[in-house]
Order: C-alpha cells, then sequence, then structure tokens
C-alpha cells in the first residue's frame, strides 16, 4: 500500500503524517505552519 509521508522544509525533521489525517485540526495548525513536501515513498 502506498502511503504518503510528509517531510517539512526544517532540516533533521521528518513526519510521517498518518497519525495527523485523524486529527484534523491537528494536520491544518502544522501545515500552517510548516512548508510541506508531499511524497509517495
Amino acid at each position: 500500500m502506498i502511503k504518503p509521508t510528509y517531510y517539512s522544509v526544517q532540516p533533521n525533521e521528518r513526519v510521517s503524517f498518518i497519525e495527523g489525517i485523524h486529527s484534523k485540526a491537528r494536520s491544518e495548525l502544522w501545515l500552517n505552519n510548516c512548508a510541506i513536501l508531499v511524497l509517495f515513498e
């Protein structure tokens, strides 16, 4: 199964966004505070 992995542009910071998907409010807050590249691995 292909799962999305989200990378922050901040160095040495990588977050698997699967748990964030379950919390829309937290997801939006995180996205508003970071520039995100969405990569599929």
